[in-house]
């Protein structure tokens, strides 16, 4: 006996289930609905030079659920890693299922090729596919219904969706032991069909009475498949991210990933930012469908975590709503996005630290669409928090964001007794140390200026200053969405960098660095950027700074900036700085790298109070405390800011932690 067997074996009008050649048309039925609903939004080119090859790069990773599962730089937690295996062994499953499912009708329809051990290996395939993917939708059933994650919302479809699935690999599998204990003879090369061959067992070999039952469990087989792919289709189920997430992914931004995007034709605007759905593009409504609702963005969400109203899942979710709403011709009147679909509150508590996309397996861009509400309500509504008005207004009349009476003075207080060459009197010097405004102004801050400043000049590094005259760099007016000012002062800087020939810019403050480095060339500002502890690096690593060992530091974590790390991916060089420190081994945080805390002083919020929820900055102040070290290094002035209010806040009776720039710590260990 040839091995092998009949495709419709036992099936009259078998051939009918090829009516399923007509999904393809349902399903681009199903696509052109939702694609009109993206067209509500603007036009946007997402078709740059090099996306194909981009893609092509993220693809490798998508297939082995880098995100997911944690492979590589992105570790997650025992509790993501199971979902993240989950759904690994339903994708896989189904993809095994499919491919064995098209070399049947190749067999069937184009060549003869499924006897001997082809035949062997796709009945082996299509049971391994069966077990893996029932395998992944037993572990969602019992993630979603037994341990009910704070982050999962079950909807009916989620249910809905694993019960079709269920019983479609269930299905399958008794309509294979079915056929296998009805063959007279049953071939021993059977067993290759193990799962199939095992319930086969069970029933009894060479059962002819089991043919009625075969054809039965054959035909609701089919049913079940084509009823699950139109209630897929005409109910655009969750499932249908397995299409909208690889384009998704395809069209994501290669901008720089501290860059925001900047308002076309800004001195002839009426309007700014978005106020309704239809003020966004098509491509962040595409974002809208492409999210799972998985909920890791609010897992790591610090305004979520510390109990503040903004959830980015549910502010991508209600949005999706609002789309809907907008495209639906019987609703009257929809409600207004902004106040009413996402209160004022969600988009003010955005610390804009980029954790939430940092872990979206799909790469949905949550702090575009905040910052574009935020344009919308700064300028064209002209509302947002009280503190953030006095905000703005000393960056108009003091040039700087900070209130208060310390920080009248002038910004070149700091230089005092360091003699410091000044830029534009020496034409030679192309090397600009950018301070910033907190690292000029806020007195705990100028104590590590001066430090970089000393360590730069002993390493024999030639830089000048602006001094007093430094202005802002632009940060705080463009994360709060006050883009005018923004549009100004980076004028302002690029021509004052290009008339003294500047082309290597320092700073110690990632913000200055981010915005600098990644956001004045869309205004034409090409620079050589660094960050302190670039240079820092660099210096160690060519002898041109020689420690002399850690001092009196035992235990030291460090804490990752979350615009020098997330949006700049600079993690390795700080670390390196202190391991040449020969300071103890760093204990790193229970959430540090790409999933580390942020400080919740970025976007704004350092200038803002916090009266609901827990402070980001003492949540993050408990998680160095709880490594047990006696000094948390960080490479940020906010971050250093929000690390001194934790510590005071706390108290010398219940820590006894010191915060320190990693500058300081640097100027302390050199020879």
């Amino acid at each position: 006996m040839e091995i092998s067997r009949e495709v419709f074996w036992n099936i009259e009008y078998g051939l009918l289930v090829y009516v399923g050649l007509l999904l393809p048309l349902l399903i681009g039925y199903a696509i052109y609905r939702r694609y009109s609903l993206w067209q509500l939004g603007k036009a946007e080119d997402r078709f740059e030079q090099g996306r194909i090859k981009a893609f092509i790069t993220e693809a490798i990773g998508i297939l082995l659920h880098k995100r997911l599962l944690g492979i590589g730089p992105l570790p997650v937690s025992p509790r993501e890693l199971y979902a993240g295996a989950m759904h690994f062994l339903i994708f896989w499953g189904i993809v095994l299922l499919l491919v064995v499912t098209a070399l049947v009708a190749v067999h069937d329809h184009v060549v003869k090729f499924m006897h001997g051990t082809p035949y062997l290996v796709i009945s082996f395939l299509g049971e391994l596919g069966g077990i893996l993917a029932l395998a992944g939708i037993i572990m969602a059933g019992v993630r979603r219904y037994v341990q009910r994650p704070d982050k999962l919302d079950s909807k009916l479809d989620d249910a809905v969706t694993l019960v079709l699935l269920f019983l479609l690999i269930v299905t399958g599998f008794v309509l294979e032991a079915l056929r296998i204990s009805a063959t007279v003879p049953t071939p021993e090369w059977e067993r290759w069909s193990f799962i199939g061959f095992g319930i086969a067992s069970v029933l009894g070999m060479e059962k002819v009475s089991l043919l009625p039952w075969h054809k039965g469990v054959w035909w609701f087989h089919v049913i079940i498949f084509y009823g699950a792919a139109i209630y897929f289709c005409l109910s655009w189920s969750k499932l249908f991210h397995i299409i909208i997430s690889p384009v998704n992914i395809f069209f994501r931004s290669l901008r720089p990933k501290g860059a925001l995007v900047p308002i076309e034709g800004i001195e002839e605007a009426e309007s700014f930012g978005a106020e309704g759905i239809k003020d966004f593009t098509w491509k962040q409504l595409l974002d809208l469908d492409a999210c799972s609702n998985c909920g890791r963005c609010q897992d790591n969400c610090p305004a979520y975590l510390s109990g503040k109203p903004l959830s980015p899942k549910k502010l991508i979710q209600d949005m999706k709503i609002s789309m809907e709403a907008a495209g639906n011709v019987h609703e009257e009147e929809p409600r207004a996005l902004i106040g009413e679909v996402i209160p004022d509150d969600d988009i003010w508590s955005c610390t804009t630290c980029r954790a939430c996309q940092e872990v979206c397996p799909v790469y949905v861009e949550h702090i575009d669409k905040i910052i574009e509400m935020r344009r919308n309500l700064t300028l064209t509504q002209s509302r947002m928090p009280e503190a953030l008005e006095a905000m703005v207004g000393n960056l108009f009349s003091r040039g700087h964001p900070w209130t208060g009476a310390q920080f009248i003075r002038l910004r070149g207080d700091w230089m005092e007794g360091l003699d410091l060459n000044m830029l534009g009197e020496k034409k030679e010097i192309d090397t600009l140390f950018w301070v910033g405004c907190t690292g000029a102004l806020a007195d705990r801050n100028a104590e590590v200026t001066r430090s970089l400043a000393r360590i730069l000049k002993s390493a024999g590094v030639e830089f000048a200053v602006i001094g007093a005259e430094e202005p802002c760099c632009g940060d705080p007016s463009r994360r709060i969405g006050f883009e005018i000012l923004f549009h100004e002062q980076v004028q302002q800087n690029i021509e004052t960098f290009r008339k003294n020939n500047v082309k290597r810019i320092i700073t110690a403050c990632p913000h200055c660095f981010n915005t600098i480095k990644n956001e004045y060339p869309q205004y034409g500002g090409e620079f050589e950027v660094l960050h302190h502890t670039q240079v820092l690096a660099d210096l160690l690593r060519n002898g041109k700074l020689k420690t002399g060992g850690g001092g009196e530091f035992k235990r030291i974590t460090y804490h990752d900036p979350c615009y020098l790390g997330r949006h700049n991916n600079i993690y390795s060089e700080p670390r390196y700085v202190l391991d040449r420190l020969a300071l103890p081994d760093v204990i790193e945080m229970s959430r540090f790298g790409r999933h580390a805390r942020c400080c919740g002083g970025g976007g704004g919020r350092i200038w803002m109070e916090e009266p609901v929820g827990t402070k980001i900055n003492r949540m993050r102040t408990d998680d160095a405390i709880e490594t047990g070290a006696e000094l948390v290094i960080t490479a940020c002035p906010f971050c250093l800011q929000m690390f001194e209010e934790g510590i005071g806040a706390k108290g010398p009776d219940n820590t006894a932690l010191t915060a320190l720039d990693i500058v300081e710590v640097v100027e302390k260990g050199l020879a």
